[in-house]
């Protein structure tokens, strides 16, 4: 779990200084000659209790707008599991998890999704 909280928090503080270098910037009147970039990002998490024997696909779903920069997942308890797939989903609006309980005991997961809201490069 710490290993998961320390990428979390690189990620975390590599995003919060590319979002002060471009507000620095643009408050300076700089030219953004890559062009767009992102802001508002925050942190979505959803939380399951996955039953005996069961799969399940858990998501962390970003807010209206805010598209996927990345993500990842604990396991709160639990320890008999088969993780099959994860990553962003298709549209990049959430993180997912698919996963197996292998277990007789509920596995509980929480699925963290980092979102924020993207503009693009000006054409």
């Amino acid at each position: 779990m710490k290993s998961f909280q320390i990428i979390i928090a690189v990620i975390l503080v590599s995003m919060s200084c590319v979002v002060g270098s471009a507000s620095a910037a643009n408050v300076n009147g700089a030219s953004n000659k890559g062009g767009g970039g992102f802001y508002g990002y925050e942190l979505i998490e959803a939380a399951e209790t996955i039953p005996e024997f069961t799969f399940m696909v858990v998501e962390a779903e970003c807010s209206f707008g805010k598209k996927i920069l990345g993500g990842g997942w604990t396991l709160v308890s639990g320890g008999d599991f088969e993780v099959y797939s994860l990553g962003p989903s298709a549209d990049g609006a959430g993180y997912f998890l698919e996963i197996v309980s292998n277990s007789e005991e509920p596995q509980e997961v929480i699925v963290t999704a980092i979102c924020a809201n993207v503009s693009k490069k000006p054409n």
